[in-house]
């Protein structure tokens, strides 16, 4: 009996945590892959034309708060890249949230595997 509800209660959990992962991803796919490379990494024909062109963010340093503001308010809002559009007025507060939290969960990784150094 315990470990039924035990396993039902990690099921639940993982679940739970999965969920905002595939919502984010599936905001990313959407709407910044086209710039940013199916695996955030940045290498796209659009990455060999603009300057600066789009980071890999993967490995950025930005923070989750410095994310949020350059997707809701463009790179121009924020002092930085003008290429990068305002997405704001596109998307909700929601899928905002998912997809900062995607690239944020994406940092120390490298073809999808998270660094040991990350991992632990």
């Amino acid at each position: 009996m315990r470990a039924a509800l035990l396993f039902a209660m990690l099921t639940t959990c993982a679940t739970a945590q999965a969920e905002p992962a595939r919502e984010g991803n599936r905001v990313f796919q959407t709407n910044c892959a086209r710039c940013h490379g199916a695996q955030a990494d940045g290498d796209t024909p659009i990455a060999k034309v603009v300057k600066p062109p789009p980071p890999d963010l993967r490995r950025t340093p930005l923070s989750e708060a410095q994310i949020r503001e350059i997707v809701t308010h463009g790179g121009e809002g924020v002092g930085r890249s003008p290429i990068m559009p305002n997405w704001g007025f596109q998307l909700s507060p929601e899928d905002i949230d998912a997809v900062v939290a995607y690239v944020n969960g994406l940092k120390g990784s490298v073809d999808g595997v998270k660094s040991a150094a990350r991992s632990q």
